[in-house]
């Protein structure tokens, strides 16, 4: 018997489809779709690692992994794909391929392997840090490792040669001298060209040649106006920023460091002997009839005597001669011994340094000492409260005799001369004649001194107000005491005889900065990230100067510690300089998806050397990054680990001029007034009621990339400078004076007349296994004035056998808690001849 079915009614028909049309259409198509998850950690920690990118090779879909290392790719059609996990500063990551099926998770894992060439770690990047793939500015850093392999008197000698766009030449070829820095070129005229530096944040106001390389954990440079214009009027010629060793939590461990070298003088001046000497003063008498022998006899005593002094004829007739320069130069040892002792728990960490350079100049007399010892503290309070504190204490001393004048003295002295006499004592006078000196004399009675005695000091405090919200406070002091005493004395060049003179200068500094820094960072969403910076910065200075000059010393074992028993005062003079800046700034670093870069940023500086009414000036900056290795047909190439194109526009500021130039000046001057003297004041400089700010502007067009599996790095960089006046601000000053010609980077390109040629900055290599590294990094040749008689060509320095030895030691963790301005100085002629033997 056959049942019949049920029919379907038209209502239960159309409720079936108005249901099915209701329903959403992802709920549908989530069940055509699959997931893959997993955990991305790194392979030597096994911790997770954040920010890593997960792509399905071929396709769209990606993911970046959270702070526990998890990620979630959602949406995968069914199918069998290749997964990539890629990450600045590690190797790419590629796992099996895995199966995605419809409404199921399939895990894939990745474990990442970390690489020498590391683009992620952490830079500042003035008034904050960033990591170095957010950077949009043109910066450039050297870790400690780098800074480490050639040991150097001066710490900004370590990146000589491995920053591009920044020229460090020496200053000098004697123990101790200074370097000049140029970071893409000069940029004014008048005003310093010397870049800023900053060390843990503070501006430092007698720059770095004081402190102890291995001080020093890491070092970036801002090069273009956008990365620079945070510092406003400080920021113009580029700024130096230097972080400093802190404490570890972890074991104490005492370090003990120690290396030796020397220097020796590259080649010499080939000179005549005493033989040569004497016949090529024959040979030149010949050719004008004053040497007269018999004939046919070449040499005779008649003709030796006419021509010859008798100390001459003596030493020729003994075979003597002399090499005055092996008198005067010497091989130069260089030894560093450093100890430290670091520790602390994760409250409290502590580091405490101290250290000693000796360095001996090439040339006999001039030598170089520096002492110092450094302690910084880290505690925190409570789990939002950070203080910091860090103290250095640095001594140098100087002395340089006569300076590169004895090795000209002993370039033109006469080979025949003697240096000592019978009983061994240094002859002042080699030969009779007047206008030679024995060199061996100035090194004896020739002082030049210079010791300088700083302390620099920050004091910090970190609070965070919430979530993202933090306070900074920066105080840092600077007090520097400078005195350079110089004693000539009878013996030398410049008495020839006469009574020894001594001059003493002595300058006292003392600068100090306060900065309020606050920091707003922020993810918004998983696309969005914001970071806010506020400042408002003080910044004040105050130098003291005074000199003595005198002359008739009575006795010369006092030197210049007894100015007062002289005879003659020859000039007195004494100054006072001070200036103030304030400043407040602005900056903004906005991320979209991890691919596009936003800053903007503004500061106003005042400052109280310009003019009034024109005081103050706003100087602004924006740049933008593309992240082009997040691009989707650049990661499917699988060349580049980072592909970064940047571009940036700012302007900045200088005011590196010395105080009251808007202000006349009066000299005291000295007249006859009948038959007696008189004191009188006149102009001196006039005012200047229109000095301003000295502008420039800069446009800058970068390529970073990473490459080969991150095993290499390079940065293309070009740039257009543009440069306004102090005091004429609508004058343009292009980069086409002669000191810009002369700079290589300038030479790269030329550019019509009028208009600035833009700078080239050749790419920068780096392998991981530091391939282009220079092969020998001690050797390196400067050569001072060359073509100019009387300054060797040295080495500095030629560390040649290199000796270097650390050793460590663990002890146990401690247990530590939880106008018009009038200066008053001598007249004018003793003023000329007390600053013509003071040195800038």
């Amino acid at each position: 018997m056959w049942k019949r079915r049920a029919a379907v009614s038209p209502l239960h028909l159309s409720t079936l489809l108005t249901f099915l049309a209701l329903l959403p259409a992802p709920a549908v198509r989530a069940q055509e779709t699959g997931s893959i998850a997993g955990v991305v950690t790194a392979q030597e920690s096994g911790s997770p690692v954040w920010g890593a990118r997960v792509s399905v090779a071929g396709t769209p879909f990606s993911a970046t992994a959270d702070a526990a290392g998890r990620y979630t790719i959602t949406g995968v059609p069914p199918g069998t794909y290749r997964v990539r996990a890629v990450l600045i500063g590690y190797s790419l990551a590629e796992a099996p391929p895995v199966l995605v099926t419809a409404g199921q998770t399939v895990s894939a894992n990745f474990q990442l392997k970390q690489l020498a060439v590391a683009l992620q770690e952490v830079v500042a990047v003035g008034y904050g840090t960033q990591v170095r793939r957010d950077v949009t500015g043109s910066v450039a850093g050297l870790p400690s490792d780098v800074l480490d392999q050639h040991p150097a008197v001066n710490s900004i000698e370590s990146i000589k040669g491995r920053v591009p766009g920044v020229d460090v030449v020496t200053t000098g070829t004697k123990p101790g001298d200074g370097v000049r820095v140029r970071v893409r070129g000069d940029r004014s005229l008048k005003a310093s060209n010397d870049p800023l530096y900053v060390l843990d944040g503070i501006p430092m106001a007698g720059g770095i040649g004081d402190l102890d390389p291995n001080d020093i954990e890491s070092m970036e440079v801002l090069k273009d106006a956008s990365a620079t214009a945070i510092y406003g009027s400080r920021g113009a010629n580029g700024v130096v920023l230097i972080t400093s060793r802190h404490g570890r939590a972890g074991p104490t461990t005492v370090t003990y460091d120690v290396y030796a070298g020397y220097q020796q003088p590259l080649r010499r001046v080939q000179m005549m002997n005493g033989p040569e000497f004497a016949e090529h003063k024959r040979e030149a008498n010949r050719t004008v009839g004053r040497y007269r022998c018999p004939a046919g006899v070449a040499v005779c005593d008649s003709g030796d005597v006419y021509l010859f002094w008798p100390q001459e004829l003596t030493a020729l007739r003994a075979g003597i001669s002399t090499d005055w320069q092996d008198l005067v130069l010497q091989e130069g040892a260089q030894v560093n011994n450093e100890i430290g002792v670091a520790g602390g728990n994760e409250w409290t960490r502590f580091a405490l340094s101290a250290s000693q350079l000796q360095q001996q100049g090439i040339v006999k007399g001039q030598d170089f000492r520096r002492r110092s010892m450094r302690l910084s503290l880290h505690h925190e309070l409570n789990p939002r409260l950070h203080v910091e504190s860090a103290a250095s204490l640095i001594r140098t001393d100087q002395s340089l005799g006569r300076g590169d004048g004895v090795y000209s003295e002993a370039l033109g002295n006469d080979p025949l001369g003697v240096p000592y006499d019978s009983a061994g004592n240094v002859l002042f006078k080699p030969t009779p004649d007047g206008q030679r000196v024995n060199p061996l004399s100035d090194i004896l009675n020739w002082k030049d001194e210079r010791a300088r005695t700083r302390l620099f000091g920050t004091l910090s405090a970190d609070y965070d107000l919430a979530p993202g919200l933090n306070w900074r406070l920066n105080f840092g002091a600077d007090l520097t005491f400078f005195r350079r005493g110089q004693f000539r004395g009878a013996q030398t060049q410049v008495n020839q005889g006469s009574s020894a003179d001594a001059q003493l200068a002595q300058t006292r500094t003392f600068a100090y900065t306060v900065d309020n820094i606050l920091t707003y960072r922020r993810s918004l969403g998983s696309d969005h990230r914001l970071d806010a910076t506020l400042l408002y910065s003080i910044q004040q200075e105050r130098t003291e100067r005074d000199t003595t000059a005198v002359s008739g010393l009575p006795y010369e074992t006092d030197q210049f510690y007894d100015l007062g028993s002289a005879v003659h005062v020859e000039g007195v003079y004494s100054g006072l300089s001070q200036w103030a800046l304030q400043s407040v700034m602005a900056r903004a670093n906005y991320t979209w998806k991890d691919r596009y870069l936003l800053t903007v940023s503004g500061r106003l500086d005042g400052s109280s050397r310009l003019a009034p009414g024109h005081k103050y000036a706003l100087f602004p900056s924006v740049a933008l990054a593309w992240r082009l290795s997040e691009e989707p047909i650049v990661r499917r190439t699988g060349l580049f680990s980072d592909l970064k194109l940047r571009a940036s526009f700012g302007r900045t500021g200088n005011t590196a001029i010395d105080p009251y130039q808007t202000e006349g000046q009066l000299v005291r001057s000295v007249y006859s007034f009948g038959d007696k003297a008189a004191v009188g004041y006149g102009p001196g400089t006039l005012p200047n009621p229109d000095l301003r700010w000295e502008k420039t502007s800069q446009v800058d067009v970068g390529l970073e990339f990473t490459a080969v599996n991150n095993r290499l790095a390079g940065t293309v960089d070009v740039y257009r400078p543009d440069h306004a006046a102090a005091n004429r601000p609508h004058q343009r000053l292009h980069q086409h004076s002669p000191e810009h010609r002369r700079d290589p980077q300038h030479r790269a390109r030329s550019g019509a007349l009028g208009a600035a040629p833009p700078g080239l900055e050749r790419a920068r290599l780096e392998h991981a296994a530091q391939l282009g590294r220079q092969s020998e990094p001690h050797r390196q040749t400067v050569q001072r004035h060359a073509g100019r008689r009387g300054e060797p060509v040295v080495r500095r320095p030629a560390h040649s056998g290199l000796l270097r030895l650390q050793v460590r030691r663990h002890l146990a963790a401690p247990r530590l808690p939880r106008g018009q301005a009038v200066q008053a100085g001598p007249r004018p002629d003793s003023r000329r001849r007390c600053e013509r033997r003071r040195e800038d």
